[in-house]
């Protein structure tokens, strides 16, 4: 065997491997291993020649969207900090283009698939046994890592410390596995395909992953498989008529984002809030009543008072993303036709802030603390930005940044892509539904998480096309 397949071979073993050990531990990271062995691959190449192949017409799309994007350096209010950034994003392109080339020359295709879904299988269980028992595991590495980079070294926590104060405090530290949780739900589809033959792996797949998914706290990634579940049994139904039907909807909901998701304005969202507390308080008043009662006396009255608690709480967190869609959307009509320019809301949220009121019965309080004996309610003047690094929605960060031009070749690349992927030649209906999973478990969690430039993110997804190629083309 030549070197340059046995580098090729034990490079993609290696990615297969720690995908997701590294997006759950240190996700920031995840960029380092495919751009090393993008590089080795492309050293030991005997033939250079592969790289600079024609292109295909989503990389082309592809393409065009970052030229344009990186062009718009030159009106955003961003300049240093963009042509910084773009590099990474250059060197992200030229990472894709290598491994994917040399993935569709890999000979081992079936023994990484294998290493891919063990680790996939590992990590998965990892996650479970830390959501059940209360592990916080990751938590606890973050926090010392940080309290070690600040040269802290007096604060370092021991494991056992640490997880008393984790264990008191609940599920509310599990939110440190969201980016994990995110990289497990896209490739979560591709994992199946890999395994469907065989139904035992494929059934165990299928639960092991919705499983991890549904006990973990991130919201965004439940309502991303939800969606992609019902998204994928349509194309099930009916491919052609679906994937037209989608498509139309898909560019609808892009092209009208900055009017559709204008909301709710800064006023609005105080009283908004104010109402949900006062709510709140007035059920949980009412709930006090059913801690003397035993379990078995349990009615429908209270089953109706946690439901709307839940719904309550779920209201409060969803209102300051939608008051920080309505802020970028105003935002956008001020630079309709090429955007701000790229890495604009990063430097909008620095510069502009908006004071989200906390309210509480107890003025001593900092706003999250109510004192049950207090019956004045009281607003307290908190000021954040605007836009939190990012608008958290690609649609409209791209409007915001990018403008008209910037969305129209979004809309026309991710249709094309998806195109691509489910009419492919030898792609089953099953196949097509499972793989359209994936491309919209991204689209999913990219209109509420994750900035659109985020390195760690894009790489995540660059490394899950980089698999579909290898477990399409396995035979």
């Amino acid at each position: 065997m030549h070197y340059s397949k046995i580098i090729d071979k034990y490079s993609f073993i290696f990615l297969s491997l720690i995908i997701f050990p590294l997006s759950v531990f240190s996700p920031i990271l995840i960029w380092i291993p495919g751009f090393f062995f993008s590089l080795l691959m492309f050293f030991f190449s005997k033939n250079k020649k592969i790289f600079i192949s024609k292109p295909s017409k989503q990389e082309w799309l592809c393409i065009a969207f970052i030229l344009f994007s990186l062009i718009s350096i030159f009106w955003t209010n961003n300049k240093s900090y963009a042509t910084e950034k773009s590099f990474e994003i250059v060197l992200l392109f030229i990472t894709f283009r290598v491994l994917y080339i040399k993935s569709e020359f890999l000979e081992e295709k079936t023994l990484c698939i294998s290493f891919l879904t063990f680790s996939f299988g590992l990590t998965c269980l990892f996650l479970l046994l830390d959501f059940i028992f209360l592990l916080g595991v990751k938590p606890w590495i973050s926090q010392n890592f940080d309290l070690l980079i600040n040269k802290n070294t007096n604060s370092l926590l021991s494991y056992e410390v640490f997880q008393n104060d984790y264990k008191h405090k609940g599920s509310s530290g599990s939110g440190a596995y969201s980016r994990g949780l995110s990289t497990i739900c896209i490739f979560y589809f591709l994992i199946i395909v890999a395994n469907y033959k065989n139904k035992l792996k494929g059934i165990s797949i299928f639960f092991l992953g919705a499983i991890t998914i549904f006990l973990g706290v991130s919201l965004t990634v439940k309502v991303a498989i939800i969606s992609t579940f019902l998204i994928s049994f349509l194309i099930f139904l009916n491919r052609k008529f679906f994937f037209k039907l989608i498509s139309l909807l898909l560019a609808i909901y892009l092209f009208s984002a900055p009017y559709a998701l204008n909301t709710i304005g800064i006023n609005e969202w105080a009283d908004h809030n104010k109402k949900l507390h006062l709510e709140s308080r007035e059920i949980n008043n009412k709930l006090d009543a059913y801690k003397i009662k035993p379990l078995i006396n349990l009615d429908n009255e209270y089953l109706d008072l946690r439901s709307r608690l839940f719904l309550n709480n779920l209201l409060g967190k969803i209102s300051h993303r939608l008051l920080i869609w309505s802020f970028t959307s105003e935002q956008i009509y001020e630079d309709f036709f090429l955007g701000k320019g790229i890495y604009s809301s990063r430097k909008i949220g620095e510069t502009t802030k908006v004071n989200l009121k906390q309210f509480t019965f107890d003025k001593n309080a900092d706003g999250m603390i109510d004192d049950k004996e207090k019956t004045e309610l009281i607003g307290l003047d908190y000021y954040y930005s605007a836009i939190p690094l990012h608008p958290h929605n690609n649609a409209l960060q791209i409007w915001l940044e990018l403008g008209l031009v910037g969305i129209f070749l979004y809309v026309v690349l991710i249709i094309s892509l998806w195109k691509r992927i489910i009419f492919e030649k030898n792609i089953t209906k099953f196949k097509a539904a499972l793989l359209s999973g994936t491309t919209f478990s991204i689209f999913m969690i990219n209109q509420s998480s994750f900035g659109l430039w985020q390195t760690w993110w894009l790489s995540a997804i660059i490394l899950s096309i980089i698999f579909f190629n290898i477990i399409i083309k396995k035979n």
